[in-house]
């Protein structure tokens, strides 16, 4: 039986992609407040896609695509609007979004095609975000610092788990 992909985890991905452009918004115009809510709402969105999907068993290869999709939209555009907004410098949002990159480059290139995101993934996330909103209400640079050399750690670990167990991801 095939799944539908209209379901309530791909709403919650959906939203995340559509309150983007609000996001760049309010960022552009300095607005810590309203950056602050959409930044909540859309890490929140991430959260609950993949809590509703579990729960209720709609986990669709089409969904882990797409969250993957909207996770790496929202780091993108969202550090590419707080270099935009000069909250940062570009080679910092490229530090913050490489091991992004280097992990879906490994997903692919180890072909792991059943790979969805352990736990040292998803803390590496969590750090990135909270770095985000440290950006946002212009916290001391260094606890900026720490929370990417944490997502670091996090993304090692990662990486490191997705080498050793790359067969058990493997198609």
């Amino acid at each position: 039986m095939k799944r539908s992909i209209f379901n309530i985890p791909n709403l919650f991905t959906s939203l995340r992609i559509l309150l983007l452009p609000f996001l760049v918004y309010y960022i552009n115009l300095h607005n810590t407040f309203m950056s602050l809510i959409f930044i909540i709402i859309i890490t929140s969105t991430d959260f609950f896609d993949g809590f509703f999907a579990r729960r209720f068993n709609q986990v669709t290869s089409f969904g882990a695509k797409f969250d993957t999709v909207a996770d790496a939209s929202f780091m993108v555009v969202s550090l590419l609007s707080l270099v935009n907004a000069d909250y940062i410098l570009f080679s910092l949002a490229l530090i913050i979004i490489s091991p992004k990159i280097i992990s879906l480059v490994m997903i692919q290139n180890l072909n792991l095609y059943k790979y969805s995101a352990p736990l040292p993934a998803k803390l590496a996330a969590v750090f990135v975000y909270i770095a985000l909103v440290l950006i946002v209400v212009e916290i001391n640079i260094l606890y900026i610092y720490y929370c990417i050399i944490i997502s670091y750690i996090f993304s090692l670990w990662q990486w490191y788990n997705m080498i050793k167990n790359r067969k058990k991801y493997s198609s």
